[in-house]
């Protein structure tokens, strides 16, 4: 393999197996932490279109043009829902599989696996970069789009 974490011809000392064994118990439990927050923020969107819902139904008798609710989306709400598990599931794939395969690494004293920690927390931060290219973009197209 020839990589930038390619470290098989160097041997770790005992300070960077502590600081990297330490960091990857860090980032396992951010995985952990990170799919807890995606479930519970899947559940309260689904919570609050069903509150959105049974607002308009209780509201249909009036019409107020002042009082509007708008009618939620079912479809929306889904679309939503599998977008935000696709990002956040390839998220949490990597940085726990950085965190599995690195504590699994310098435990056995297995350079490969390290290594493929390594690459694994290299892709977390491209995704990272790219979803942020993507933020950056779509906020310069609303700001052109609010000024023209």
């Amino acid at each position: 393999m020839n990589s930038i974490f390619d470290i098989s011809d160097k041997p770790l000392d005992d300070k960077v197996r502590v600081s990297l064994r330490s960091f990857a118990v860090v980032a396992g439990t951010a995985a952990v932490v990170m799919g807890i927050n995606v479930l519970f923020s899947l559940i309260a969107s689904f919570v609050t279109y069903g509150k959105a819902a049974e607002l308009k139904r209780e509201m249909e008798g009036f019409s107020s043009n002042t009082f509007r609710v708008p009618e939620p989306s079912m479809g929306g709400l889904i679309l939503q829902t599998v977008i935000t598990l696709a990002i956040w599931g390839v998220l949490i794939y990597f940085l726990s599989g950085f965190a599995r395969k690195t504590k699994q690494g310098i435990d056995s004293n297995n350079q490969a696996l390290i290594t493929t920690g390594l690459g694994n927390l290299a892709s977390y931060f491209k995704v990272i970069g790219v979803l942020l290219c993507i933020f950056v973009g779509f906020m310069l197209l609303a700001l052109l789009v609010a000024l023209g």
